[in-house]
């Protein structure tokens, strides 16, 4: 029998993410060479948290661990526990002892079964003054595991410092740290759409200027690069955002679940959760649903400092039918079965490859990654691919999807951006159905790289919030991005006079001229106002006004072209079905990205 570490003690970066990590009335002390938890006595560190939890019900449900071995070091003496919660109100202490040690990893002399669904952590209170809390280990002795490769693959386009970031933590705490269970066992490949990076000088990692098709033609590549590897023969591939903040210790969380997965799970994909980078112990996502086109994003805004929300964060209830791509481990075997990815360039590539793998996904606590939540970036190009993209993954995977309900998804969507105010989204929303018009053969032959730079002329030119100060009365305060929840009641009369008048653009002004809102901020704050300023994430800035002249516009454009979705859309849609697996295929897309 082996014993297996499968997981340790992972420490927070900043302040900000502490209670992630821990709940401590001691010091957190850390650095490069060690970390520990500098403890008075009485003081205490507590783990039951997102990190440094254990998730009793997925462990026991898709890995093969059984009983659970505990290693502690500590340099001084107090009490150490071993703690289960089932529900926020029901505890249940399953070990308890004094213990006292030099620093050393030293095994508790205590042998636990998995409990059933619920969180296991551990305790520790100082005996006394100066006692160092320095690492945990959960592990299992199992007589066979899993041989597990990974194969990283990075997109990128012209974001040097951030891929800087995440390569230098990799090298840092995997290919130089002789602890590190991944060392041998990782491979990161990087696909440079923007051609501005060096060559790598880590034999581990490659980087390949790449054609720039987009997020689907990048991690395409890196899928290729990878599977053609044989001196490293991969069983996973895990797909990770550019500009996303990644901790090693996450991709040794899956590797060592992997380890210990299930045969009958083998063909399931770790979906990596969301957390919001600005408010980093947020959670945005957590797998998501399609639902033909109306998202449902699964776990939404859970602040993770709360057990409660933790212990919610594992109840499998909604099955998960994709994960995004700012981080998804899939396994080789999974992608040698469904094929490489559609050439949709960006948005809904990650959606149409969730659906081909028919809900198989894992997510747990622990496996998460900080990104910015779309819904605080202004849209711009992505107007026209998620038109285009929510139209060919329907008609792919959705037969029964007549042109009726299509046109009111269009509609739908369109009618929004109106709504907004953003007139010029329009435009771009309807290129993107009249290239789904033009069917299957013309994806095939369109160069996408070609197509997106088309989009520019429909775009609006962004502005630097600075140069905002004063319009209008405005001031740094009206650009601060809050998390916006609020819902605006308003009455049945009012309602009837927001849809028959686009949102108040045949009506006078009641309410102040102008507003400032967050990319997706409520649309009923817009009613009757004049004019709007959108600011993103990044400080940049769209002002738009309210026009009776454009809402004309795009009411013809929009009844217009839809007749003509409405005629074709049938017969489109049995195309796309018929041949989208050319799209796919290996030589087409070597063919595509020029290699």
């Amino acid at each position: 029998m082996e014993k297996f570490a499968f997981q340790s003690m992972t420490w927070p970066e900043n302040e900000e993410e502490n209670l992630l990590y821990m709940r401590t009335d001691g010091e957190i002390a850390r650095s490069k060479e060690s970390s520990c938890v500098l403890l008075k006595k009485g003081n205490y560190c507590q783990l039951d948290t997102y990190f440094n939890s254990m998730s009793t019900g997925k462990w026991k449900k898709y890995t093969n661990v059984e009983n659970l071995l505990v290693d502690v070091s500590i340099k001084g003496r107090g009490v150490i526990r071993v703690c289960f919660l089932e529900r926020v109100d029901i505890k249940q202490v399953l070990w308890e002892s004094e213990w006292s040690g030099n620093g050393e990893l030293k095994e508790l002399p205590c042998k636990i079964s998995i409990p059933d669904n619920g969180m296991l952590y551990l305790e520790f209170e100082a005996s006394e003054d100066y006692t160092e809390f320095r690492n945990f280990t959960f592990s299992t002795n199992i007589e066979k595991r899993r041989e597990i490769k990974l194969s990283a693959v990075i997109c990128t386009y012209k974001r040097e410092q951030d891929i800087q970031r995440t390569l230098t933590a990799v090298i840092e705490e995997i290919y130089q740290n002789a602890a590190s269970p991944l060392r041998e066992k990782l491979r990161i490949f990087v696909s440079d759409n923007g051609k501005t990076l060096p060559p790598s000088e880590v034999p581990q990692i490659q980087i390949e200027k790449n054609k720039n098709l987009g997020g689907a033609g990048g991690f395409t590549r890196g899928i290729m690069e990878s599977l053609k590897n044989t001196e490293f023969p991969a069983t996973h591939i895990v797909l990770m955002d550019d500009d996303a903040i990644i901790r090693p210790h996450i991709l040794e969380r899956t590797w060592c679940f992997l380890s210990l997965l299930k045969e009958k799970f083998s063909q399931h994909t770790i979906a990596g959760a969301l957390l919001n980078q600005k408010f980093p112990y947020i959670q945005f996502e957590s797998g998501a649903q399609w639902n033909q086109g109306k998202v449902k994003i699964l776990k939404n805004q859970l602040d993770l400092r709360k057990q409660k929300n933790l212990l919610w964060n594992e109840c499998e209830d909604d099955p998960i039918e994709y994960s995004g791509w700012w981080y998804s481990c899939i396994p080789v075997s999974t992608i040698k079965r469904i094929g490489l990815p559609l050439p949709l360039f960006v948005h809904r590539d990650d959606v149409e490859y969730g659906l081909r793998m028919e809900r198989r996904f894992i997510t747990l606590n622990g496996i998460g990654i900080w990104h910015e939540p779309y819904i605080n970036k202004l849209p711009g190009s992505a107007e026209y691919y998620d038109v285009r993209n929510l139209a060919v993954i329907n008609a792919i995977h959705y037969p029964q999807m007549n042109a009726r309900q299509m046109n009111f998804k269009m509609l739908k969507w369109m009618l929004g951006n109106v709504y907004r105010c953003r007139y010029r989204y329009v435009q771009m929303n309807m290129k993107g159905v009249r290239d789904f018009c033009k069917g299957v053969q013309w994806m095939l032959q369109a160069e996408g790289d070609v197509v997106h730079k088309e989009l520019g002329q429909y775009n609006y030119k962004l502005i630097s919030k600075e140069k905002l100060y004063g319009y209008h009365g405005l001031q740094k305060e009206n650009f601060e991005l809050r998390e916006d929840t609020s819902e605006i009641k308003i009455s049945a009369k009012e309602m009837i006079k927001y849809v028959l008048t686009f949102n108040g653009v045949f009506l006078p002004n009641k309410r102040p001229d102008i507003i400032v809102l967050r990319p997706y901020g409520n649309e009923r704050k817009i009613y009757r106002r004049k004019e709007i300023v959108y600011v993103d994430s990044d400080g940049m800035c769209l002002c738009v006004q309210r026009s009776l002249k454009e809402i004309v516009k795009c009411y013809k454009e929009v009844f217009t072209g839809l007749i003509r979705f409405n005629r074709v859309y049938k017969k489109a849609a049995e195309g796309y079905r018929k041949d989208f697996k050319k799209l796919i295929e290996w030589e087409e897309w070597e063919k595509r990205l020029g290699i």
